[in-house]
């Protein structure tokens, strides 16, 4: 009986949450704390929150959050656009292109969130200026965000909590999702470009005034934004030397928050609007359902059904791969790794090379994560912006089409790496 109200719980909360409706924030929280009133498990418990919470990714989730929060008020970020725009002369198609990769290449070390909102305002201006609908321009950079923030544990949050399950360094990590997460990209651009041809006939006399923005003149604080950028490199380079020092990422994550918050004289009060509440609850809730569903066997017989599969090793790994990246852009690629994440311990030991499925959970739900609005939380975002700056309706079969195209390249160069990767083990 506990086993059927658990997966009601779990249908109903993830049906609200692809709905939209209500924040997937509190949906998820509710159902956690409803988890909890249940008393479905004698280890789901307010005091035992240790045990199933994973404190590593809500740490350093909040301490990049500060970190960027006091680099983006330097003028940081604006200052890396507007060099974008002097290094294309004046091209509009260089332009987005420089620009999809600069956004992969700042959610590998950054959130794609953060991306998004850093570099939206500026397609907004370029496309005012030369008046085209910027739609397609913000689309672009979200996807290159998505395949971007594949690459690295820190590039998205699904990784966060893969890599922390699967106890992988970021070395480790970046090592195997570099590769086909460069390939992806660089099969993405030609795609774009293709498609988008047209730009390159815009004049670049449409552009003047923003070639006249001095990139200096957008760092605010000189001061502050060297000291952000010594921080943020001692932090990424702690990142890389953890399993070294035995430290977990979230402690250096926060350690660097500290650091950056006295230099720049705030407190904790003032930093707050720069962390994504609601992200933080939407991962306190999922934790508890996620856990729930483990204690009551759901995720344990779903494991059993997998490992059983009559079929060769490599393709429970690929099942994998495709189940997570498919399921992961429609309902979406955290809740989906919650879920999965206990499937994947399950399995270890039982078929050869066990410890490829991390690999194929976190191409899977990274590149899987822009098939639609839900896929991602980067996706709702870039869409809201959308309408609220261009006064246009991004409709979903829209955001579907192109986002499957994007999510099915992903999947299928991710495909053959896995199993180049397998026959070389």
């Amino acid at each position: 009986m506990i086993t059927i109200v658990v997966f009601t719980i779990f249908v109903i909360a993830y049906a609200l949450i692809m709905q939209g409706k209500y924040p997937r924030s509190v949906v998820a929280f509710a159902a956690g704390i409803l988890i909890l009133l249940l008393k479905v498990s004698p280890e789901l418990t307010v005091g035992s929150v240790g045990e199933y919470v994973d404190f590593n990714t809500i740490g350093l989730l909040i301490g990049m959050m500060i970190i960027v929060g006091v680099l983006k008020s330097t003028g940081f970020f604006e200052f890396i656009t507007a060099w974008i725009v002097k290094l294309s002369k004046g091209r509009m198609l260089r332009i987005t292109l420089l620009m999809l990769v600069a956004s992969a290449l700042l959610s590998s070390i950054l959130d794609n969130v953060t991306t998004i909102l850093v570099f939206a305002p500026i397609v907004f201006l370029i496309a005012d200026s030369i008046q085209i609908n910027p739609t397609p321009l913000i689309l672009a950079l979200l996807f290159s965000a998505n395949i971007g923030g594949t690459s690295t544990i820190l590039g998205d949050p699904p990784n966060l909590l893969i890599g922390s399950a699967a106890n992988a360094g970021f070395i480790q990590f970046s090592s195997v999702m570099l590769w086909p997460t460069l390939i992806v990209l660089a099969i993405y651009t030609l795609y774009f470009r293709k498609k988008n041809a047209a730009l390159a006939q815009i004049p670049s006399e449409k552009l003047e005034r923003l070639l006249s923005i001095d990139p200096s003149k957008a760092i605010t604080d000189r001061k502050l934004f060297k000291q952000s950028l010594i921080v943020f490199g001692f932090v990424i380079l702690g990142f890389l030397l953890h399993s070294v020092f035995e430290y977990e990422p979230s402690l250096i994550a926060l350690f660097g928050a500290i650091i950056i918050l006295i230099l720049s004289k705030r407190d904790f009060h003032s930093i707050s609007t720069e962390i994504e509440w609601e992200t933080i609850f939407f991962f306190l809730g999922l934790f508890a359902v996620t856990r729930a569903l483990k204690d009551v066997g759901i995720t344990g017989a779903v494991a059993t059904a997998i490992s059983r599969m009559q079929v060769p090793p490599v393709f429970v790994v690929l099942t994998v791969l495709w189940v997570s990246g498919l399921l992961g852009g429609i309902i979406g690629a955290v809740p989906i790794t919650t879920v999965f994440i206990p499937i994947v311990q399950s399995l270890q030991g039982t078929i050869p090379h066990s410890y490829e499925l991390w690999w194929a959970l976190a191409l899977g739900t990274g590149l899987g994560g822009s098939t639609t609005f839900s896929g991602a939380a980067a996706n709702m975002v870039a869409v809201g912006l959308i309408e609220k700056n261009y006064k246009g309706k991004v409709k979903y079969l829209a955001f579907f089409k192109e986002g499957l195209s994007v999510t099915l390249i992903g999947l299928t160069v991710a495909t053959a790496y896995l199993a180049i990767r397998w026959f070389m083990l």
